[in-house]
């Protein structure tokens, strides 16, 4: 089994509402999407197949009036992607309310190098290092992943284990986050 590590904030008052889009919209998004390279997370079902219209997306490398064009320059629309952009984060489309009702809306996962994959008993090495009980919560406050990163034992713990390539990611995530926010270290 493998655990995800990310980087999100689910405290920062968002000032935007979720825009409603179409299918169409989507799949005009989708395509600038891999036409720019931009990182896509689909959102998988329990059984592994992805969920039609359900996926995070990053676009912090397009410009502006490039997006916003796929969305006929909407303001409900743009006051989304331009929030999304300012905070660093992923766009994220969900279904919404009834049959073919679909949500735009500024994810709560920030954007960039800060996702890492790992196995079940590197995750519990981790764990171990940053002294978390991942059965008391999904989450831990940045502040702490990074006041234990300046540890000997942290470091000492991740060099036994064998993980010590891994100090890397984790001390880019701290360097990397926006801390005018409040971002949070999240397995899954």
């Amino acid at each position: 089994m493998s655990i995800k590590f990310y980087v999100a904030d689910y405290d920062t008052k968002l000032t935007s509402r979720p825009a409603t889009i179409t299918p169409r919209e989507i799949a005009s998004l989708r395509r600038l999407a891999n036409e720019s390279n931009a990182f896509i997370d689909d959102e998988c079902a329990p059984d592994g197949s992805a969920i039609p219209f359900t996926f995070d997306v990053g676009l912090c490398r397009v410009s502006i009036s490039e997006i916003s064009a796929v969305f006929d320059h909407r303001p409900d629309v743009l006051s989304v992607i331009e929030e999304a952009i300012f905070l660093g984060r992923l766009l994220s489309i969900r279904s919404g309310d009834g049959v073919g009702i679909f949500k735009l809306f500024v994810s709560s996962v920030f954007q960039g190098p800060l996702e890492i994959l790992v196995d079940d008993s590197t995750a519990h090495s981790v764990f171990e290092a940053f002294g978390i009980d991942p059965s008391q919560s999904m989450f831990i406050d940045l502040s702490h992943v990074a006041d234990r990163l300046r540890s000997d034992e942290t470091q000492r713990t991740f060099t036994e284990r064998g993980i010590g390539h891994r100090v890397e990611y984790f001390s880019r995530a701290v360097s990397t986050a926006r801390h005018d926010q409040f971002p949070v270290l999240v397995w899954s």
